[in-house]
């Protein structure tokens, strides 16, 4: 019979293992969306013919300021819901037995590394856009 220390464990080092995953899903969408608005954004900075007409310029400008709007959006969640993940896999760490800890600590230690990556990243797509 396990004893109410070891069903803890396992939950602890199950949450870490949970938390991590999902750490690692938002990560991804992260880095496929940059990649996308990074083309995107460069893609759009080609110049327009001068031919063009006042209002399709407009037009044009406008729709850039939207779309910047909601990648900012975007970045900024994607920064809330990645700092938020990273302190609650930092406090289960803390509970999960040392016997587990060190291979968790690892993952947690790349997952962080890779999520500061991401979001200095994430400025250079906005100093791009100016």
């Amino acid at each position: 019979m396990e004893t109410m220390q070891e069903i803890r464990n396992v939950m602890n080092v199950t949450s870490a293992r949970n938390l991590m995953r999902e750490l690692q899903v938002i990560l991804d969408q992260w880095k496929e969306n940059s990649e996308t608005n990074t083309t995107h954004v460069k893609r759009d900075k080609a110049p327009m013919e001068p031919k063009c007409h006042f209002e399709e310029r407009m037009t044009h400008i406008e729709w850039y300021w939207v779309d910047l709007r909601d990648q900012l959006e975007k970045g900024f969640i994607c920064t809330h819901d990645t700092s938020t993940l990273l302190r609650k896999i930092e406090g289960v760490l803390t509970e999960v037995p040392r016997s587990h800890r060190g291979k968790l600590q690892a993952r947690f230690s790349h997952l962080y590394a890779e999520a500061e990556t991401m979001m200095d990243n994430s400025g250079g797509l906005y100093e791009d856009l100016m």
